[in-house]
């Protein structure tokens, strides 16, 4: 892949990128002033990890559902905020009631 193809890719996806890193900081934050994890812990790689993979979750299900770009990137922010956890006891409530 050419630097330019991969420079427009990089372009085209930040920005849900981006929300979903914002999104897990606002959680993690949220853990650390709870007193459950310090802020700049050993935690801190992980769940910039657990955000991007999130940020992708949150875009593909947007997508998915039809929705412009700026209802894409706020559901890539409130998947990674919600992380891998919250989204399973969503799933699994959501599939024993039907």
């Amino acid at each position: 892949m050419h630097w330019d193809e991969w420079l427009a890719i990089v372009r085209a996806n930040i920005w849900w990128i981006i929300a979903g890193i914002g999104g897990r900081m606002i959680f993690h934050g949220r853990e650390a002033q709870a007193g459950r994890r310090h802020f700049w812990g050993k935690e801190l790689p992980f769940e910039m990890l657990v955000a991007v993979g999130m940020a992708f979750v949150g875009k593909a299900v947007a997508t998915y559902s039809g929705l412009g770009p700026e209802p894409a990137t706020a559901a890539a922010g409130i998947a990674a905020y919600l992380g891998p956890r919250a989204i399973d006891a969503l799933y699994d409530r959501a599939t024993k009631r039907a």
